[in-house]
């Protein structure tokens, strides 16, 4: 068995393990030397919040940003993650991901730059990659690799579709032409 030769020291702003309740901002930071990963737990409450490292529990207020993966529930007008989403996003204004969401985004906009394999449900939808589940959208829903399973909105975008499909659209149906 090899030695673990992570040393990992946590910093903590103000006052954040296990709850943090804030009027102004919540800001926690994990760092870590060498192959560990920490990770911060718990329930966030504040105006903004902003996290530098995974986070695993609930995040209320007006922002929630976490520079990792995020695990559990976001609930804000803008939510931002840099990881993978496992859980959900409930966003008033914009639910972001920079990676890919096992879980469901329900905002005025959704934006996944890697897979999705859940639900966005927005006035607008993009996923960056593949969409292995479902998009209900106002105005638009966008793939950008790969066909979503079903969308469902004024405007739809498959990925192997050269134009949009109104109302609904299915993988391999485009109504105006398929790609080349």
């Amino acid at each position: 068995m090899e030695p673990n030769n992570c040393t990992n020291s946590i910093h903590y702003s103000g006052r954040w393990w296990p709850l943090s309740i804030s009027i102004g901002r919540n800001k926690s930071e994990s760092q870590s030397n060498g192959p560990c990963k920490t990770t911060i737990q718990g329930i966030a409450i504040g105006l903004e919040t902003h996290i530098k490292g995974s986070f695993e529990g609930l995040c209320i207020g007006g922002k929630c940003i976490v520079e990792g993966d995020a695990t559990g529930v976001m609930l804000s007008g803008v939510n931002k993650s840099s990881g993978d989403i496992t859980g959900f996003q409930l966003g008033v204004i914009t639910n972001q991901a920079q990676r890919n969401i096992s879980g469901f985004q329900l905002g005025l906009v959704n934006y996944a730059l890697g897979n999705v394999s859940g639900f966005q449900i927005a006035g607008c939808n993009f996923a960056g990659q593949r969409t292995h589940g479902v998009q209900i959208g106002f105005v638009t829903n966008i793939t950008h690799q790969t066909d979503s399973l079903f969308q469902l909105g004024l405007f739809n975008r498959q990925a192997q579709c050269n134009w949009v499909n109104p109302l609904f659209s299915v993988p391999g149906y485009c109504l105006f032409g398929a790609k080349q």
